[in-house]
């Protein structure tokens, strides 16, 4: 009775753990879909972006460490996939971003890896539903929801 016991509670607390919670990411699934997962290693930076049918494609971008590998990446969200995002002003960072992503917070990244010039991931935003334009990216914060997952903009498509 008391090996259950223990046993149990071992198994409960493995299931409520963060580590074990932050493990069960969403799949990562659609055209050119990579998962990265690693601690942000850097401050948010807001970069502008080109408009489209008025809106500000802009983005924030900081960097990650890698859990597996230590490599360092670029992340570039587009700022329109934020829940928050108000094109009226397009010209910062969205305050979900900004208030949700710290230095040496854990993250889970779906999203297109690139190499131009440095390692990078993007895309880490929904798909609009549709697979073969790109991943079902996310970016998902200490085991969070993932605050890429508007898709109020989806129409620019």
């Amino acid at each position: 009775m008391v090996k259950k016991l223990i046993l149990s509670t071992f198994l409960l607390g493995a299931t409520l753990s963060p580590a074990f919670l932050m493990a069960q990411a969403p799949q990562c699934t659609g055209k050119d879909a990579s998962f990265l997962e690693g601690k942000v290693i850097s401050n948010l930076s807001f970069h502008d972006g080109k408009s489209r049918k008025g809106v500000e494609l802009s983005h924030t971008i900081f960097y990650i460490e890698d859990s597996k590998t230590n490599q360092r990446y670029q992340v570039s969200i587009d700022n329109v996939y934020a829940k928050d995002y108000d094109q009226s002003h397009g010209q910062r960072i969205p305050e979900s971003f900004s208030k949700n992503i710290k230095k040496a917070d854990h993250v889970q990244l779906c999203g297109e890896l690139y190499n131009g010039g440095e390692y990078g991931i993007h895309w880490v935003h929904n798909n609009c539903g549709n697979n073969n334009a790109g991943p079902t990216g996310y970016v998902i914060v200490n085991g969070g929801k993932s605050l890429t997952s508007s898709q109020e903009y989806c129409n620019l498509w």
